[in-house]
């Protein structure tokens, strides 16, 4: 969070706003709101601090009147197609005493930095317009608790009046609008047609085309070295080159939606030579002006944002008979001249772009001076100069961030003479120096510019941005063109040159579409036009030869054409066709019907040449987009994916970009205030205005096919066939504690935000809590800080567990959650979800910072493993502020669990893009969410519901027996299962802490679930359900509230969650049952485990638990399942969430746990457990274990041994190989020889008949049978050997 932005919780309660529609009508409705009292927070700005109202729901917005800050609640609403807003009418209204309103502010930092929107807070109720909503009008009511002075509303009555001569629209999008207040009023207020705009007509030729890369200004020739192959058979006289229509400038992002796009090209003067015999061979050419790579002559930023070079086309149309866009040929004045023009103003450039201080945004700096005394030098060669013009100067300096603080002054010196330059301050920690001179300066030959520095610290930094000088230069050639601007004053004026020949040209290119070459004879050309004049001057041999390449033919475009549909998007280099179209198959084909989108792939490359001209330019994809929306057929785009990673680095500058699909950097002074965001993408239907979003959008950050291939492979197994679990049905939610990094205050924010977004979700869900509070401190013996294993461990064993979400709230940066490091990129190799893919979401700071071309972060990494990680993740790219992420994630989950519960939910882009929608809050904060996933992907939460019918007894009591049966909402098939778990009442608690840095107590209170007391699968036959448990003794002996839930699945995919919260427990059932523990064995391959066993790290051990009473799984008092290593139960391992009873199963179970850390060797692994009764039992096994990494053959037997006709050989592979065997002699000499094939990790086995290679019984003997596996993931083989006897 930024330094200027710190909040301390000053009273307790968590507080809402109440909405309640009372009536509605046709054109009208009647609103009751209530308002609790709100919390109360202290917000840090720079050196003054202020205390503001906070409600969960509410937003903050700023008076500049009043220089105050106000919370304030918006309602969205719909507004009819002609925008007419709603008469508000208020019917009652009670307020009460409020005095905690903060006083003024005086600084604007706050304001700025958190992005806040202006309103004028003299109302209790305002209805203002807010940007479109796809087809739809909206706007906000704003709901001002505090507009009266020392009062606070509590409760209102309102009515909203819409007109009566209301002209309807038709129905769109009715499920993504059902979240405005009057959504079912409007549902048919959706505008006539986005296509209302008027469609431009591909003016464009048909024919050959070719692309023309351009690197520098200046004339370009086109000959007939210039074509890759055979010249056109054609007229070269109707040939034409295209500019860009931009002309080399970054297009603009922002696009009305009342007028159509930008043309992409436009035809541009070009100059023939020798084509009058209607073929271009020899010396026949034709020359252009090419525009700076910027397009612009006299802007402060000399380079192009985003690409390195632009491109011009040449079109070799179908009708040669039409007639080219030719340089014309402008005769001089015969009039007498009342003016003499002798020289015209040069402009020398220099910008590098060197250094990207923020690592983020667009802005680029250059050389870098340091320390006490330092200088730049430019230096450059010139002749004809005009001695006695004027000459100007002007650079643009940066400071360091880290050196404001320091004295910076600065010097200007043209060959040695003082350069009288004035200092003023641009934007943030910028110093424009600008300036004059006189006369005698500059000198014919070369001419040194240089800027001093001097500073008060050694380690202060400066750097150049740009710098341009300007000084007038004789009419006369120059080794790099006469180029500058000539003023021409009223009258008939005479321009005077020195020195030219036949083969010098002058032209006027103030117009690159209508350029004109001056007739310049004997030194002179008189002209009675007048005004600024753009203008270029070359010989013969100056124009540089292009090299043309095959293009695609631009006057028919693949994309920018009315005649296309599609609902998703997939946006993605051509090299990642053959995975994108995995994902069209899966949206179009193999979703359920209902589900099923139609799909069109963009090539990346085909937007650039048919929106940017062909160079690389985010905006492009903004403009192609708006295209889609306005343009292309019904229903309207919704989905967008992005196929490939990016980075700020759009020019690779650092030499380390990996740009594929770029996104857009937003530029800013902090970072804070500058971030990527794909969102600007998709902000189109209210035009130039707009800061929401009107399309879902995500992107899978690969930077290959192989590691697209893994994500892709993830989503179509995850939509398709998910893996059965109650892993579907639970939600693991992670928090911050309330102490560290902060030294002054307290963050309850973290675990009471949470506990906000516990509450959101549907009760057929089971909540996992770790929140930090719960998990002891541990100094780290390497540093200064406080870290919290045992919190890292629990998250780790929910990944391993499975759960359907993750969701954490807290500090955070990119590799790491918490200064207590809950998780980080080194727990990464210890993240073993399987197939059971959570969805990530994290409210923190700069978890997905995404676009560093250094490092990956976190989420990338997830994203990238295989079979493993995630399926898709939501998290921030930069800093955000926890106000706004608590009421952003909020709405996200309020859309992707409705109140319903019942259906498939929302897709996650659906969901993203609604709360970002519907939440008013702060637009930079939501704009710095990426979600890293199909946005058409739905969580695999279950689709249908059922019954419980009976629960008995009505009471629990410890050690009785429960006895349950109910039905699903639909016959399932086959060989169906439900999972049954069944957990004791929730607890509340109240947690207190001491902070060290400033003597202080405090407690935070919240929810914790109950314990589990059984997990275990049971038949489901057609639709009925039934089965029974033992209550462990280890439960609550009074309490209501306990929760059992049903999950079933079939093979088809039908699936189903049913639940009941009201179990009630009271005492114990006092029938005495046994008083021996549960049996333990250790099983690997469904084997027991004996002393002496290999095994790999690699594997998962498998612990089998039997008891006739049932296991105790509810962890009170130690009465777990725990695992220790060499009898080190101290730190032994808690894994009693792993346990599952076995189908139909009450009294038997196993869990699988993973020992991957374990070192190589041999250890004694040892297991507890307890039964219902609490009567423990303790097994050990002693294993050999050998590396997760280390490629092995082990426990190779043979049996029987010695052997007659027939033996069976068994072994175990470490991974995944190839196999053969043969059968030597001891001697050495071969007997046989056979391929066993691939086979699985594990156990294997094959038999062998004693027989040779060509079928003949061998003698007896002794035999050495050698098994070799090779597997791609290691460089050698693995081997093992065995001895066979053989006794006839």
């Amino acid at each position: 969070m930024n330094k200027l932005f710190a909040f301390i919780i000053l009273a307790t309660s968590l507080a809402a706003m109440d909405i309640t529609v009372l009536d509605e009508q046709p054109q009208s409705m009647t609103i009751e709101i209530a308002i609790d009292s709100p919390e109360l927070y202290e917000y840090k700005i720079g050196g003054e601090s202020i205390q503001l109202p906070r409600w969960a729901d509410a937003n903050f917005s700023y008076d500049p009147e009043q220089a105050k800050i106000f919370p304030v609640f918006t309602i969205p609403i719909l507004l009819p197609p002609d925008r007419s807003l709603p008469e508000v009418e208020i019917l009652y209204a009670h307020s009460s005493q409020d005095h905690r309103l903060s006083r003024q502010i005086r600084s604007n930092v706050l304001h700025e930095d958190m992005g806040l929107p202006i309103v004028q807070s003299s109302q209790i109720i305002d209805v203002i317009p807010a940007e479109d909503f796809r087809a739809f009008n909206t706007a906000r009511i704003l709901i001002m608790p505090y507009a009266e002075p020392g009062q606070r509303l509590e409760n209102m009555t309102f009515r909203l009046t819409f007109s009566e001569n209301l002209n309807k629209g038709h129905r769109q999008d009715t499920e993504l609008i059902s979240t405005y207040l009057n959504s079912l009023m409007a549902s048919n207020w959706a505008k006539i047609s986005p296509k209302s705009l008027k469609r431009i007509v591909n003016s464009l030729p048909t024919g050959q085309w070719y692309r023309l890369p351009i690197s520098e200004m200046g004339i370009q020739r086109i000959n007939a070295n210039s074509f890759p192959g055979t010249i056109p058979d054609s007229n070269p006289l109707s040939w034409q080159v295209f500019a860009p229509f931009y002309e080399g400038q970054s297009l603009p992002f922002a696009l009305s939606n009342t007028e159509p796009n930008p043309e992409n090209l436009k035809a541009i003067s070009m100059k023939t030579q020798g084509l009058e015999d209607g073929v271009l061979s020899g010396d026949d050419e034709i020359l252009f002006f090419a525009q700076p790579l910027n397009g612009n002559f006299k802007s402060n930023s000399f380079t192009h944002l985003y690409g390195n070079q632009r491109y011009y086309w040449l079109c070799i149309p179908v009708q040669d008979t039409q007639t080219a866009n030719n340089v014309s040929l402008l005769q001089a004045s015969s009039l007498t001249a009342t003016n003499t023009i002798t020289s015209y103003e040069k402009r020398i450039y220099h910008e590098s772009e060197l250094h990207n201080q923020l690592h983020s945004g667009v802005t680029w700096v250059g050389e870098k001076l340091t320390g006490t005394s330092d200088q730049f030098t430019l230096n450059f060669t010139d002749n004809y100069l005009d001695f006695g013009s004027e000459i100007k100067f002007n650079a643009l300096m940066v400071i360091d961030y880290d050196a404001a603080s320091f004295q910076h002054i600065l010097d200007v010196e043209l060959n040695g003479v003082p350069f009288t330059v004035s200092t003023t301050t641009g934007s943030y920690k910028q110093i424009v120096l600008s300036g004059t001179a006189g006369e005698n300066m500059l000198r014919d030959g070369s001419n040194t510019l240089s800027i001093g520095y001097r500073s008060n610290s050694n380690a202060s930094i400066i750097y150049l941005d740009s710098l341009r000088l300007i000084y007038d230069r004789q009419l006369a050639p120059s080794s790099d063109y006469i180029f500058g601007t000539i003023d021409i004053p009223g009258g008939v004026n005479n321009m005077i040159f020195h020195d030219t020949t036949p083969s010098f040209h002058l032209w006027d290119v103030s117009d690159p579409t209508a350029v004109q070459e001056w007739q310049i004879s004997n030194n002179q050309f008189t002209t009675a036009e007048n005004g600024l004049r753009e203008v270029i001057g070359f010989t013969d041999d100056q124009p540089e030869q292009v090299v043309l390449t095959e293009a695609p033919n631009l006057g028919q475009p693949k994309l920018r054409h009315a005649g296309m549909q599609a609902d998703y998007l997939i946006i993605t280099p051509s090299v990642f066709e053959e995975e994108a179209q995995r994902v069209k198959t899966l949206r179009e084909q193999q979703v359920p019907i209902d589900e099923q989108l139609d799909v069109e792939i963009v090539f990346i490359e085909d937007i650039y040449n048919e929106f940017s001209s062909g160079t690389q330019d985010p905006a492009a994809i903004k403009h192609f987009l708006h295209y889609v929306y306005f343009n292309w057929a019904s229903p309207q785009l919704r989905y967008v994916l992005f196929l490939g990673d990016t980075d700020y680095d759009y020019r690779n500058i650092t030499g380390q970009s990996k740009m594929i699909i770029p996104t857009f950097q937003k530029d800013g002074s902090t970072d804070v205030s500058s971030y990527p965001t794909d969102d600007r993408y998709t902000h189109i239907a209210s035009g130039e205005w707009d800061r929401l979003p009107d399309i879902a959008i995500g992107r899978l950050p690969a930077q290959t096919t192989d590691q697209l291939k893994i994500m892709i492979d993830k989503i179509i197994s995850y939509e398709l066939t998910p893996e059965p679990g109650i892993w579907r049905n639970s939600v693991t939610l992670v928090a911050d504690d309330p102490l560290r990094p902060s030294r002054s205050r307290v963050e309850y924010e973290h675990i009471r935000d949470t506990e906000g977004l516990a509450n959101l979700l549907p009760f057929s869900m089971h909540v996992n809590k770790v929140y930090l509070t719960e998990y002891p401190e541990v100094q780290d013996p390497n540093s200064p800080y406080i870290k919290k294993p045992k919190a890292r461990d629990a998250f780790l064993q929910q990944l391993y567990n499975g759960t359907l979400m993750v969701n954490y709230l807290g500090h955070g940066s990119p590799t790491v959650w918490a200064q207590e490091e809950v998780f980080t990129a080194s727990d990464l190799g210890l993240v073993k979800t399987g197939m059971r893919l959570p969805f990530w979401v994290a409210g923190t700071c700069d978890w997905a910072k995404y676009d560093d071309v250094n490092s990956s972060c976190v989420p990338e990494e997830l994203m990238l493993m295989e079979s493993n990680g995630a399926v898709g993740i939501l998290s921030t790219t930069r800093k955000t502020y926890a106000v706004f992420n608590e009421i952003l994630l909020s709405d996200f989950f309020d859309f992707l669990f409705p109140e319903l519960d019942s259906g498939r939910p929302l897709t996650v882009g659906d969901a993203v893009m609604m709360a970002k929608n519907i939440t008013a809050g702060s637009d930079p904060n939501n704009e710095k969410y990426i979600l890293l996933s199909d946005p058409a992907l739905r969580l695999a939460s279950p689709v249908r519901k059922g019954r419980i019918d009976s629960v008995s007894p009505s009471v629990f009591q410890a050690m009785g027996t429960v006895n349950y049966a109910g039905v699903a909402d639909t016959i399932l098939a086959a060989d169906a299962r439900a999972a049954v778990t069944v957990f004791d009442t929730p607890t509340p608690v109240t947690r207190s802490f001491y902070n060290s840095y400033n003597n202080t107590t405090g407690s935070i209170s919240y929810v914790l679930p109950g314990k589990r007391i059984f997990r275990g699968l049971i038949s489901v036959d057609d639709r009925d359900f039934s089965g029974s448990f033992t209550l462990p003794k280890d439960i609550k002996y009074s309490g209501t509230g306990g929760i059992l839930r049903v999950q079933y699945w079939d093979e088809t995919g039908l699936d189903g969650s049913i639940y009941i919260d009201t179990l009630r427990f009271m005492g114990t059932d006092s029938t005495a049952l046994d008083n021996e523990g549960p049996e333990i064995l250790f099983i690997s391959d469904n084997m027991v485990l004996l002393n002496g066993d290999h095994f790999s790290a690699n594997d998962a051990l498998e612990i089998e638990i039997s008891d006739e009473q049932g296991i105790n799984l509810t962890g009170v008092a130690g009465h777990g399942i725990t695992l220790a290593i060499d009898e080190d139960w101290g730190n032994a391992f808690d894994v009693t969430e792993l346990f599952e009873y076995d189908l139909d199963h009450s009294d038997l179970g196993r869990l699988s746990a993973f020992l991957s850390e374990i070192p190589p060797g041999e250890h004694l692994i040892s297991a507890k457990a307890w039964d219902s009764q609490n009567n423990p039992n303790e097994a050990s096994v002693r294993l050999e274990f050998f590396a997760a990494n280390d490629f092995r053959i082990y426990d190779l037997f043979n049996f029987p041994n010695p052997m007659q006709d027939q033996t069976d050989v068994t072994y175990m592979l470490s991974h995944p190989a190839d196999v053969q065997y043969a059968i030597y002699t001891l001697a050495g000499r071969k007997i046989i020889s056979e391929e066993h094939g691939f086979q699985n990790q594990g156990f294997n086995s094959f038999p062998w008949d004693g027989r040779d290679r060509f079928g003949n019984q061998l003698a007896n003997g002794v035999y050495i049978l050698v098994i070799e596996a090779d597997s791609d993931d290691f460089s050698e083989p693995a081997q093992s050997l065995q001895k066979i006897v053989i006794t006839l």
